[in-house]
């Protein structure tokens, strides 16, 4: 169990780099939409491990969509605080889910080749 707070504790600080990344993006002249892709796509990444580690038990199937879920959540929620409105809003949002599902698409090639760790 004390493994897997550690892997609970790294995804949590990924969901708040997933949230404040596309601020520092801002600052720093780059799209607004590549801190969002970027940082969930990090935050999905680190997310499916944990659950790699943590629930081995699940299927892989299930462990990509709890992550794919949990990263579309994360989005929408962020970009409603933000403040964002209208065709920004959506565009910052599938920034962000296209990052979270280019993560579960990696993973699933991974597994069809063979790699399971």
């Amino acid at each position: 169990m004390r493994k897997c707070l550690g892997w609970i504790l790294a995804a949590g600080v990924a969901g708040l780099f997933a949230v404040g990344l596309h601020r520092l993006t801002d600052q720093s002249g780059l799209p607004l939409y590549l801190g969002y892709g970027v940082g969930y796509a990090i935050f999905s990444a680190l997310l499916l491990w944990t659950l790699k580690q943590c629930r081995p038990g699940w299927h892989p199937a299930m462990q990509r969509m709890a992550s794919l879920l949990a990263g579309a959540g994360l989005a929408a929620l962020d970009v409603s605080v933000s403040g964002l409105s209208g065709e920004t809003a959506q565009q910052a949002f599938f920034s962000a889910l296209l990052g979270v599902a280019l993560v579960q698409v990696v993973a699933k090639l991974m597994m069809r080749n063979g790699n399971r760790d």
